[in-house]
């Protein structure tokens, strides 16, 4: 009967030990996202169930605190919004926005930075990840201490084939002095966006532009910004394979 009596007491020890774990976690991440957002991470989705685990549990993994990741689903056909649901579920930082209807990445970015309440800002693609745990603290402190309205960041692209070896080490080693027309490669202040958004936001919204969009984007944003600084880290891993958008 003692032994019983104390399995029984153990056990209930340790349920309680559980339930005190769960509600701690719990409430650190409703009091992360009662205070300011510091920085939202964006993501324009479309059929890219089979990346987001590893997309976007590279945000989830990052040091800094109160952070937002909001996923765009644009009208996925594919299972992205069962996963993203089951996500959000377990990760109250994860907002998710639905299109009506499938827009296209111009008009999903956007969406993303006007449902986005961080005070910077930073596009991630769907099948590509962060670097590192500390990458987004590291981003924030060095914009806030130079109030850099842009802090651009290295890309690490992965070839999926032998050929382009070559082109991607070039790239990787030299892209800061190479033509800047990606939307990847950037941190940026929220009203630098809204800004551009503005005063674009009938040819965003309606698709007036239909291609390079990422070329359209930088090209905007650096007209915008006054301040700007470069960081010599690779925070962004681009993985390219046959089927992205720049490869079609």
């Amino acid at each position: 009967m003692k032994i019983n009596y104390k399995i029984k007491l153990y056990f209930i020890n340790f349920i309680l030990l559980l339930l005190y774990l769960t509600i701690y976690e719990e409430n650190k991440i409703y009091s992360q996202k009662k205070e300011a957002v510091k920085v939202s991470v964006f993501l324009p989705i479309y059929n890219k169930c089979p990346y987001l685990q590893r997309s976007i549990g590279s945000i989830q993994n990052q040091s800094l605190g109160n952070i937002e990741i909001i996923a765009v689903n644009d009208y996925s056909t594919d299972n992205t919004l069962i996963s993203l649901k089951k996500m959000s579920k377990k990760d109250l930082r994860i907002k998710i926005v639905n299109n009506d209807r499938n827009h296209g990445l111009l008009y999903s970015r956007a969406m993303g930075i006007l449902n986005s309440t961080g005070e910077y800002l930073m596009n991630l693609d769907p099948d590509d990840r962060l670097e590192g745990s500390d990458n987004l603290e590291v981003l924030y402190n060095t914009a806030k201490s130079n109030n850099s309205d842009i802090v651009r960041y290295l890309i690490k692209r992965i070839p999926f084939n032998k050929e382009q070896i070559k082109y991607i080490d070039y790239f990787n080693k030299y892209q800061f002095k190479m033509f800047d027309y990606l939307m990847t490669n950037k941190f940026v202040k929220k009203e630098i966006f809204l800004k551009v958004l503005n005063e674009f936001k009938k040819k965003i919204y309606y698709n007036k532009w239909n291609y390079h969009e990422d070329n359209i984007w930088s090209v905007l944003l650096h007209r915008t910004a006054k301040l700007k600084k470069d960081i010599n880290k690779y925070v962004y891993i681009y993985k390219m394979n046959n089927q992205s958008l720049i490869i079609n």
